[in-house]
Parts: structure tokens; sequence; C-alpha cells
């Protein structure tokens, strides 16, 4: 963990105190902030770029965060095709092999 706060710090210019207090708020992950279709054009760009092939939510403000993003942003990326929209497979580990 040192070595990627040590890495964030070399990056941008941080002193070790600035790097550590990023790495405290963000983890060194992009914070997407905005409206829902703010946050589904961050994303998109982030997957079609192949920045990533997922991502990891973790609201900020409290768990009904997950259930606002399930209901505003998640429908905008179906309507872009870039979220599932049903799954084909009936366990939890046929899920994961569908991709």
């Amino acid at each position: 963990m040192l070595d990627v706060i040590l890495q964030g710090a070399q990056s941008d210019a941080l002193t070790l105190r600035e790097a550590g207090l990023r790495y405290g708020y963000t983890r060194m992950n992009p914070l997407l902030v905005g409206t829902p279709i703010m946050i589904a054009d961050q994303l998109q760009d982030l997957f079609e770029s192949d920045c990533c092939d997922g991502f990891i939510l973790c609201p900020s403000l409290s768990p009904v965060g997950y259930e606002e993003f399930c209901q505003t942003v998640v429908p905008e990326l179906q309507r872009r095709r870039i979220f599932r929209t049903e799954y084909i497979g009936e366990t939890f580990r046929s899920h994961l092999r569908e991709v």
C-alpha cells in the first residue's frame, strides 16, 4: 500500500502527507460526481478506452448511494448497451463466466 501511495506522490508531485490524504479520500481511484448522465459518460469513457473491464462502487455518503446508482446510472448504461439488462445463467458462478 505504501508503494501505491508513493507512486501517486511522485506522479503528481505531492508530498507524502498530500498523497496519504488523497489515498484516504479516494484510494487513488477516480472520484465520479455529477448527474447520472455525467457519471455514465465518465464510466463509458473509462470502459471504452480500455482503462478497465469493470467497476467496484463505493458510495461516498451512505449505502443509499448504491440504490440511487442502480436507479439512475444503471438504466443509462443499459440504454448505451454498456451494462447488461439480464443474466443468462442461473447461478452466481455462471454469471461470472458470461463476460
